[in-house]
């Protein structure tokens, strides 16, 4: 790879006290806890090559700059559909992430105001 862009697929879940930021790829189901060094790494296109681009390019923050996500996923989405795929579509639906159980071990612990999708929303992932 020679220059990256953040992935479409990245959230911003919250930031601590101490300026990190926890992120989550939902292309890739990972989730990652960002010093602020990093987070300028996510903000925009980058070419520089050294430890942390290739960290987060191999977790799926940061992606090929040709790399074109949405026709991927309906490419990938077409082949399950017309039964060509080879391995399983696993699809993350987070109707919100504002969670009030409040557990401990959570990253969404104390995620107040989270947005809640539309039913017009999620008819249009059911339609997908």
């Amino acid at each position: 790879m020679g220059k990256y862009k953040p992935s479409y697929y990245n959230i911003e879940i919250k930031k601590d006290h101490n300026g990190r930021t926890l992120v989550a790829n939902l292309a890739t189901l990972t989730i990652a806890w960002l010093n602020p060094e990093y987070n300028s790494f996510l903000s925009a296109n980058c070419s520089e090559q050294n430890p942390i681009t290739q960290k987060l390019a191999s977790k799926g923050f940061l992606i090929d700059y040709e790399c074109d996500e949405i026709q991927e996923t309906i490419n990938n989405r077409n082949k399950y559909i017309n039964g060509n795929a080879s391995n399983t579509l696993v699809v993350l639906i987070a109707p919100t992430l504002s969670c009030n159980y409040s557990c401990k071990y959570c990253f969404e612990n104390d995620v107040a105001g989270g947005r809640i999708i539309t039913e017009t929303e999620a008819q249009r992932i059911v339609d997908f």
